[in-house]
């Protein structure tokens, strides 16, 4: 195998680890801000941490190649509207 022929994904989070890895980020934000967050706030934020898991699970589902660039260009000191 090369390089340019090896394929990677990350590992699936299994669901009982996903449910801990939000958890965990829930409480550390709860932590640290918790007395300036209301109950709500907190609701949406522990929604927004599911929704941001998701995101990175659908995002590390796709195989790329080492060949494969991505679908966009850097430029040093440019900004998108540059």
């Amino acid at each position: 195998m090369t390089l340019s022929s090896a394929s990677s994904t990350y590992p699936r989070l299994e669901d009982a680890a996903r449910e801990s890895v939000a958890e965990h980020l829930l409480q550390v934000v709860v932590l640290r801000h918790g007395q300036e967050l209301g109950e709500d706030q907190i609701a949406e934020l522990r929604r927004r941490i599911d929704v941001h898991l998701t995101v990175t699970a659908a995002l590390h589902s796709f195989k790329l190649t080492n060949d494969q660039e991505p679908a966009f260009v850097v430029r040093p000191g440019g900004g998108p509207h540059d």
